[in-house]
């Protein structure tokens, strides 16, 4: 336990840290996050592992068994259970540096909770902060001397990330200087059970053996780990780490015995984690294994251990330890500044993630029941849909020309722009040319001017039809054209060969754009984007002038969004404003697009376009 006054504030910095990671949590719009397409891959393994028992023993087998649970209550719950598994490792962090360089647990906290790649895998689906909390739960329990269940602890590790077998080496070697010959064989206690599951399953009792043989790579660039490391770990960090990596090894070299407890914790503390860091290198990112970025965060406690050396040295060297104390906080705060400075915690979703997801949203709404065959492993992730039901697509359509010749009438085809062509070289033209063929919905970027997909994203639905040309649309598109040709009026002029609304100070609101809920068949959401084609005469600043879209009925305002006109005065430029609502509105509703002139502006606006969908 700590003492009363340390109790404090290591309770204000534990409630603090979670509540920023679950209010990044709960408000980053990126499916992805940090962990990218594996987060998802881990999340539906540990999901779908109740209907397919074998993916216990799939990749990260030990990760997947304590993920299994928490994912049955959805993608967030699974993220907060890595991040349950943070704080966890962070107060065994706190209790090992009590327990060898008291007063440096706060700085330790921080230095391991801010490190970049520590703070944005926290709220992932990635293994890689099990395999630090296994790892400081183990070293916790030898420090206490409780070996047996120290060697139980870290006998599972291998089965979180690979390179565990490395960290199991580590373990027997400290175990057979302190005489504890004994609890080795403890240390195989998760490779025996896994083995026998593994025969049983598979008939093979070594079959965890050739994921490793798969991952494992002797040549690589030696400049690579150098690249971005300081940037993962945190500068502050980094130094520290180096610092006391370099005074426990000149320590011990200095004294020259392996048998006392001070090299035993160099060795499981200062070694596991520099063991793990140099053989990361040689195995490549897969499915099994993070990249070597991301792997790194299961041994950033270690490094903050680590560095605490170098406190516990000051503290004691010099005469005043308030030094200590002020020469630790600037490292602490650095770390905390690059953290956020350098990073895009508040991620967005991408163009892919945005797209995808109301793709899935249309395909549940309008097509239930029917056969998806996709390219796409978000769209799965979206509509949750059993893995092991999804066609191979990529071997039904390599290299064909007649795509629906591989389908049964009413099958549903999901192509998007990024993974159909590379994965299945499945070409849009291909599907546009099939005479059975017909394109039910698409959906591609607001920017995106033309049907051209090279430049950018786009998903495109095809159902299988008896007819292409008689079957029945199931959802249409909107476009109106606020232009001003025709207009006759003083605030109508002719600039640079165009009819133009000239905006001055005597005006408060630009002419609208005004339109029905009716314009589209109605499906669960509205999709509005309004198109603004500008010239401000004046620089203009955020909040002078807005682009507005308004939901109005009987005189209450049930939607409401805009974005600011900004400009430095010289071009003719472009502004999109993007809304998605619900089609639950009032038949009487009217919306608007406006532009909403607010400190008064010369601006001239040239055309507002209107595209409306649902789906």
């Amino acid at each position: 336990m700590f003492p009363p006054e340390k109790e404090t504030r290591l309770y204000l910095f534990f409630t603090f840290f979670i509540l920023i990671q679950v209010f990044f949590l709960l408000f980053s719009e990126s499916t992805y996050g940090y962990g990218g397409l594996e987060n998802i891959f881990q999340y539906r393994n540990a999901k779908f592992s109740f209907e397919h028992p074998e993916l216990f023993l799939g990749n990260n087998p030990f990760y997947t068994l304590l993920l299994a649970l928490f994912s049955q209550f959805g993608y967030l719950v699974a993220k907060a259970f890595n991040l349950l598994l943070a704080v966890l490792t962070l107060l065994l962090s706190a209790r090992i540096v009590n327990k060898l360089f008291p007063g440096s647990e706060l700085f330790t906290l921080i230095l391991i909770a801010f490190s970049p790649v520590f703070f944005q895998l926290s709220a992932s689906c990635l293994p890689v902060i099990l395999f630090g909390f296994l790892l400081v739960s183990a070293i916790y329990l030898f420090i206490l001397k409780r070996f047996l269940f120290s060697a139980l602890v870290i006998s599972f590790i291998p089965f979180v990330l690979p390179q565990g077998f490395l960290i199991l080496l580590v373990f027997a070697f400290v175990f057979i200087l302190n005489r504890a010959f004994r609890f080795i064989p403890f240390l195989l206690t998760g490779t025996v059970l896994y083995s026998v599951a593994g025969f049983i399953v598979f008939g093979n009792f070594l079959w965890f053996l050739q994921s490793i043989n798969e991952n494992f790579e002797g040549s690589r660039n030696f400049l690579h780990p150098a690249q971005n490391i300081l940037s993962v770990i945190g500068i502050p960090l980094t130094i520290l780490a180096v610092a006391g990596l370099i005074y426990l090894g000149y320590e011990f070299f200095k004294k020259g015995s392996m048998r006392n407890q001070n090299f035993n914790h160099f060795i499981l503390i200062a070694g596991s984690g520099l063991i793990f860091f140099v053989f990361t290198f040689f195995f490549r990112e897969s499915s099994v294994n993070p990249g070597f970025e991301t792997a790194t965060g299961a041994v950033i406690p270690l490094f903050a251990i680590t560095g605490m050396k170098i406190f516990d040295v000051l503290a004691k060297t010099l005469k005043n330890k308030n030094l200590a104390i002020i020469l630790f906080s600037v490292f602490a705060l650095f770390q905390v500044i690059q953290l956020f400075a350098q990073n895009n915690l508040l991620m967005k979703a991408t163009q892919e993630e945005q797209l995808m997801k109301k793709s899935a949203a249309y395909l549940r709404y309008n097509e239930p029941d029917s056969k998806l065959i996709y390219f796409n492993p978000l769209l799965a992730h979206f509509l949750e849909l059993d893995p092991d039901k999804k066609p191979a697509a990529e071997k039904l359509f390599s290299g064909s020309q007649q795509p629906s010749g591989n389908m049964n009438w009413g099958d549903i085809l999901v192509w998007d722009s990024w993974n159909s062509p590379d994965e299945g070289g499945l070409q849009l033209a291909n599907l546009e040319g099939d005479p059975y063929l017909k394109r039910i919905m698409s959906f591609k970027s607001p920017e995106l001017v033309t049907d051209s997909t090279q430049n950018d994203y786009s998903v495109h639905i095809f159902k299988k039809v008896e007819n292409k040309e008689d079957s029945e649309e199931i959802s249409d598109h909107y476009r109106s054209v606020l232009s001003f040709e025709k207009y006759i009026d003083r605030r109508v002029k002719d600039i640079d060969g165009m009819k133009v609304w000239e905006l001055d100070s005597s005006q408060d609101y630009s002419p609208s754009v005004r339109f029905s809920p009716e314009v589209v068949i109605r499906q669960e959401f509205y999709e509005i984007t309004g198109t603004l084609h500008f010239k401000a005469l004046q620089p203009i600043e955020k909040g002078e002038v807005l682009f507005v879209f308004s939901a109005e009925s009987g005189g209450e305002n049930l939607h409401y969004k805009k974005t600011d006109l900004i400009s430095d005065g010289v071009k003719w430029e472009q502004l999109h404003l993007n809304i998605e609502i619900p089609s639950d509105v009032p038949e009487s509703t009217q919306f608007l697009i406006y532009i909403w002139n607010k400190d008064r502006k010369n601006v001239l606006v040239e055309k507002i376009t209107v595209d409306v969908k649902s789906y």
